[in-house]
This record gives structure tokens, C-alpha cells and sequence, in this order.
């Protein structure tokens, strides 16, 4: 079966296509309620426990600081963000996908994801390779939106 992904830019295809996952947008002035909370990774295996920032306001945690926190605490892991302020996740090496388990967390919610359930980037093989998931077609447009078919 076919899935219809679309983008914005080239670099969150990328991101999709090497197995990240992408969170919520991270607010300028930062997110309040992440200090003291945890994430899990299953993959890679770990997990962040964020403690305050070095803010104005130490409470509310900014990108640079999450970035610092999670990347510290959980090796191989690599934060990005979008030029949308999306904050996104994926391994240094993308060989895997990143998951996260299924434990019902806050801090997956101050990160624009899912609280419950299980969470996982897929590994996007090539047209020529066999198996799934499996790239079937790019288009991209002068807006530089892009839609990926993917064959799952």
C-alpha cells in the first residue's frame, strides 16, 4: 500500500527518509514544564532527564538547551531543528530509526509528541531495493513543498 508524505524542504525529507521523528514547533521563549521531567528512547537506548536551562528564565527551557540536555544524556542521539522552529530527532549515524516505547510521558507532550503509545521514525529504502518501506516517487514544487509515495 502506498503512503502520501509531504514536506517542506529538502532537509526534513532527508530527515524522514534516514528513520527521524519530528516533534512540535519550539516557542521563542522557550518551553515551561520540561524541568524535571523525562523522555525514553528505546533507540537509541536511553533517556533524558532536563534540568533547568541557562535562560533568563531557567524554567523555561530553549532549544539550544534541550539540544545540549538530550544529546548528552542519550549517546548517538542528534536534535535538530527545522527552519519552521520543528524541533526533530535522529541518529548520528541514521542506520536505525529513532523509537520511542510506549510510557506515557510529559515531556514527550512539551515536545509536540504523542504522551502514549509507541513512536518510531521508519528507514525509507531506495526505488531499486526490494522490501518495504520502499521510496516509489518525489515530487517537489516551486513553493519548495515536496510529496513522498512511499510503498509500506
Amino acid at each position: 500500500m502506498f503512503k502520501v508524505y509531504q514536506f517542506d524542504g529538502v532537509t526534513e525529507v532527508a530527515h524522514f527518509l534516514n528513520g527521524g521523528v519530528t516533534g512540535g514547533k519550539i516557542p521563542l521563549e522557550g518551553i515551561r514544564g520540561l524541568v524535571g521531567s523525562t523522555i525514553t528512547f528505546t533507540s537509541p537506548a536511553a533517556a533524558c532527564t532536563f534540568t533547568q536551562g541557562s535562560g533568563p528564565d531557567v524554567d523555561a527551557l530553549q532549544f539550544k538547551d534541550i539540544k545540549s540536555q538530550m544529546e548528552a544524556q542519550i549517546a548517538g542521539l542528534k536534535v535538530v531543528l527545522f527552519a519552521q522552529m520543528v524541533i526533530g530527532f535522529i541518529l548520528n549515524t541514521p542506520s536505525a530509526a529513532v523509537s520511542l516505547g510506549a510510557a506515557s510521558e510529559v515531556a514527550r507532550a512539551k515536545l509536540g509528541l504523542p504522551i502514549e503509545g509507541a513512536i518510531s521514525g521508519i528507514v525509507v529504502k531506495s526505488p531499486s531495493d526490494a522490501g518495504v518501506p520502499r521510496l516509489a516517487l518525489v515530487t517537489g514544487g516551486p513553493d519548495s513543498q515536496y510529496t513522498l509515495y512511499v510503498w509500506e
